[in-house]
């Protein structure tokens, strides 16, 4: 009986192996043919976009991540909106509050034309209900948006690649960032993040990428009856296509798994990038 179950769980690991290799080999085929090919076939004026970062206890690192997007994009139509949330008094801490620290900042350096707080005014909630909050103050806008997090660090030819994206597929209304995590590599201190920054890698390749390709490519049936990927971070998004599930689900634990379904329902036009 044991040889049996050995034999079974041994043909499933293998047959899982072989899949994996097919679906890594085709990542790094497009990797190849693609990997930031940015600047062509960009034409006419640009969307904007309004880039949320929700924030919760984050005055560390805050205004550093609002320096790097204006430093990295601040050539394109961008306005950034930091959501911050009462959440945040739930614990006690010393200084200023997020959403102060923010709109300090903002007011000390005069970019209010570009950088904007807005605060959940409730102490329940996850990330989804900021994001909706931002949502129904910016109901009456047709431009994208794009959602990162507070330590996000986006390659700075991310936006070329998405607009190169959105100048090739003017009919695509989801856009989903890809992301490796080696351009620091040799800088991490210690063998633990350096395994984990090849973990990370090997799982955007094998199984991420493999996902964005399919839901991304021809229709077919696998790409009609999959899940969509969608990550919370690197998402960028046109308003009107949350209006039509009624934003972030609110309902669930994470919000990124469960729009991806709901946008599956809506049969809508995906497309996957990397930078």
């Amino acid at each position: 009986m044991f040889n049996k179950v050995a034999l079974v769980i041994g043909f499933v690991v293998l047959v899982r192996g072989v899949i994996t290799i097919i679906l890594l080999k085709n990542s790094l085929i497009w990797f190849k043919n693609n990997f930031r090919k940015v600047g062509n076939n960009i034409e006419g004026e640009l969307p904007s976009i309004f880039v949320i970062i929700p924030a919760l206890r984050e005055q560390k690192r805050i205004i550093q991540t609002i320096k790097y997007f204006l430093v990295s994009f601040g050539d394109y139509p961008i306005n950034i909106i930091i959501a911050t949330t009462n959440r945040e008094f739930e614990k006690s801490f010393e200084g200023l509050s997020t959403q102060k620290l923010v709109e300090n900042y903002i007011k000390q350096n005069r970019l209010e034309s570009r950088v904007s707080v807005l605060n959940f005014p409730e102490r329940y909630g996850k990330k989804a209900h900021q994001l909706n909050y931002v949502l129904d103050t910016l109901k009456d806008k047709k431009e994208f948006i794009a959602v990162y997090d507070a330590d996000s660090r986006p390659h700075k030819s991310t936006l070329d690649a998405f607009y190169r994206q959105v100048s090739l597929h003017p009919e695509a209304e989801v856009f989903q960032q890809s992301a490796l995590f080696f351009n620091n590599f040799n800088t991490l201190g210690n063998s633990f993040l350096k395994a984990s920054a090849v973990l990370q890698s090997r799982w955007t390749l094998a199984h991420e990428m493999a996902r964005l390709l399919r839901q991304s490519g021809k229709d077919n049936i696998f790409s009609k009856m999959a899940n969509a990927h969608c990550v919370g971070h690197g998402l960028i998004i046109k308003f009107k296509t949350l209006n039509k599930i009624g934003g972030f689900p609110e309902e669930t634990m994470n919000e990124d798994l469960a729009l991806g379904y709901l946008l599956r329902t809506k049969e809508l036009k995906f497309i996957h990038y990397l930078a």
